[in-house]
């Protein structure tokens, strides 16, 4: 069912997650069951994601449900089963981003005109002072679900 991905997933993470069957009882519109967690249904939407090769991955903030432990686990395990692919995290969690290749850091609003700015997370953290604030307060957070 998972084809690649379900024996990498095993013990990353994903492992509880692996047999559909067994965890996903779905209703007409392929939500997860009141059965499983918030953090459960998150690990479970996102191995089913990663069920098939892509050469592009969209993921909307994967991390909201899950605790900081669980999030960094996962996110070292998405680096692993899509290093040949191209990831697109979006996310407030700032603290990420310190491992990945470039981030795309989008501010202000249509009244105040937006801004963009590209680069490594160290480069935007020299050059954006918002930015680097909120990339330290998230980075010194014990429990990041505070903000």
């Amino acid at each position: 069912m998972f084809s690649w991905a379900a024996p990498a997933a095993s013990g990353r993470g994903f492992a509880p997650f692996v047999s559909i069957r067994k965890y996903w009882r779905c209703s007409r519109r392929n939500k997860p069951s009141s059965a499983l967690s918030g953090g459960q249904a998150q690990r479970l939407a996102l191995a089913r994601t990663l069920a098939g090769r892509r050469p592009v991955y969209i993921l909307d903030d994967p991390f909201s449900a899950l605790d900081k432990e669980t999030e960094q686990e996962i996110f070292r395990n998405i680096q692993s089963l899509c290093r040949d692919s191209i990831v697109i995290l979006i996310s407030h969690r700032l603290y990420c981003f310190d491992r990945t290749t470039k981030v795309i850091w989008l501010s202000g609003n249509a009244a105040q005109g937006s801004s963009a700015l590209i680069g490594a997370n160290a480069a935007l953290r020299k050059k954006c002072e918002d930015y680097d604030r909120l990339w330290r307060l998230q980075e010194g957070e014990t429990d990041h679900e505070q903000q």
